[in-house]
């Protein structure tokens, strides 16, 4: 079967066509941040409809295993990188590259009947570590206190493992969950829970606490009182190029995705 030299140019058109059309950014990571990432690439692909940007919410350490090993070609992270991971991405000759794109803070959270308003590190750390197991203990009611974590390859979980725990390990009995969605529907529906999440998860149906008598909020966070403020950070295996290059900037930019971050529940850096 011999193919008309016309028909031929115009399959090789096509292709390259739906080869233009096919042009992906893969982004991986936070959960914390997923909502914003996740805006910012709709709006864009709009504006950019040769392009399709891809976003999974893995979580902070499989997003940045992921950009490593090569799999997506940006990572979102809600912490700075560990060692462990600078050194391997060095191993294999990849030097990656932070970009600050949001800031955020995290809030111990309680279910709305709770009596406790204010609480103190020293507290938390003995709740999340098991030494403190009874609400009764530090002013509440007579009954166990359940402890709800975030997963280890969170990047919430990291800042509270760093800034609460203080190395202590938690309580062989805490109850881990995947996301803040889940961490809010779960002490929502339990009087005797206790967990934390990214300030823009708050609702109605939790109960945030203070500090040490310090609420957080944007001032307290930016300015440095509230213990438990971070970064949220896309990185790259290299000064990105091209379309990715064009997707962070979008998002760095006060009059586009900056204007998306607090819509997101998140702080501008902007």
């Amino acid at each position: 079967m011999f193919i008309n030299r016309n028909v031929f140019l115009l399959l090789l058109l096509l292709l390259s066509s739906t080869f233009v059309y096919a042009q992906q950014i893969t982004i991986s990571g936070s959960t914390t941040a997923f909502p914003l990432v996740s805006k910012a690439a709709k709006v864009f692909i709009e504006k950019n409809n040769k392009l399709n940007v891809s976003v999974s919410s893995t979580g902070s350490s499989k997003g940045i295993e992921q950009l490593i090993n090569g799999q997506v070609d940006i990572a979102v992270s809600s912490r700075y990188l560990l060692k462990e991971e600078i050194d391997l991405a060095v191993s294999k000759g990849i030097h990656l590259v932070p970009f600050q794109i949001a800031y955020d803070y995290v809030i111990p959270i309680v279910h709305p009947k709770s009596k406790i308003k204010d609480i103190s590190e020293k507290q938390l750390r003995r709740i999340f570590s098991g030494a403190i197991t009874n609400w009764k203990s530090i002013g509440g009611n007579d009954q166990d206190i359940i402890v709800m974590s975030r997963d280890k390859t969170s990047g919430t979980y990291n800042l509270w493992n760093e800034k609460i725990l203080s190395g202590k390990e938690l309580a062989n009995s805490v109850q881990y969950v995947d996301s803040n969605f889940e961490m809010v529907e779960k002490v929502s529906r339990n009087p005797k829970a206790i967990g934390y999440i990214s300030h823009g998860f708050l609702n109605l149906y939790v109960k945030p606490l203070s500090i040490d008598g310090v609420y957080g909020t944007r001032k307290v966070a930016i300015n440095g009182r509230y213990p438990l403020n971070r970064t949220i950070f896309f990185f790259t295996r290299s000064w990105p190029q091209g379309s990715k290059l064009e997707f962070i900037n979008f998002v760095l930019n006060p009059q586009t995705g900056q204007s998306l971050v607090k819509e997101s529940g998140l702080l501008r850096v902007h």
